[in-house]
C-alpha cells in the first residue's frame, strides 16, 4: 500500500538523520488527489505529503525536518508552472510562511528547484501561475452533472406518465 511505503521511507529517514546518516530520501511521492508523482531528493528531513493548493496556484510540500537541509524537487510543467505570456516566469517558494531564495534549473517538460531550509521547518509552499486540480473537483463536477441529470430524467418520465 502506497501509504504504508510513504510511513516506512518517513520513519527510515527519522531514524537515518537521528543517528547522524547524511543519507538523502530519493523517489516520487504522489501529489495528494491526483494521479502525478514528484521526484525528489531530501537531505535534514523527510516529506511527508505534498497536495496541490488550487486557489493559491501553489504546492503544499509538508515536511518532517530534524536538522538543515536540501529539497531538491523536479516539478513537471503539467504539475505546476509559473508563466508570463508565453515566458518562464519566476515561482515563489515560502518556508513556514516565509519567502526564501532558491536554485532552478529548466527544461521542456520541467522545472526542478534546489531549496534549502532549516531545521525545524514544517512546510514548503511552492506558487505558480498553474497547478494541477485535484480529482475531488473533478468528481464534485461529475456527481453534480450525474445528480442533475437523474433529476431531469425522473422529472421528464414522471410528466409523460400523467398524459
Amino acid at each position: 500500500d502506497d501509504e504504508e511505503i510513504r510511513q516506512s521511507k518517513a520513519l527510515i529517514g527519522k531514524l537515518e538523520h537521528q543517528v547522524g546518516f547524511k543519507t538523502p530520501l530519493r523517489g516520487p511521492i504522489p501529489v495528494q488527489g491526483t494521479d502525478h508523482e514528484l521526484t525528489y531528493s531530501i537531505t535534514g528531513g523527510v516529506i511527508t505529503q505534498v497536495s496541490p493548493d488550487i486557489e493559491s496556484k501553489s504546492l503544499i510540500i509538508q515536511i518532517d525536518s530534524l536538522s538543515n537541509g536540501t529539497l531538491f524537487i523536479q516539478l513537471p510543467r503539467d504539475v505546476i508552472d509559473a508563466k508570463f505570456d508565453e515566458d518562464d516566469d519566476d515561482f515563489f517558494v515560502l518556508i513556514d510562511g516565509l519567502e526564501t531564495g532558491f536554485e532552478e534549473t529548466k527544461s521542456i517538460n520541467d522545472r526542478t528547484l534546489t531549496i534549502a531550509f532549516p531545521a525545524g521547518t514544517e512546510e514548503i509552499e511552492i506558487i505558480g501561475t498553474f497547478v494541477v486540480p485535484e480529482f475531488g473537483t473533478i468528481v464534485l463536477l461529475i456527481l453534480l452533472v450525474s445528480i442533475s441529470s437523474v433529476i431531469v430524467l425522473s422529472r421528464t418520465k414522471y410528466s409523460l406518465m400523467k398524459i
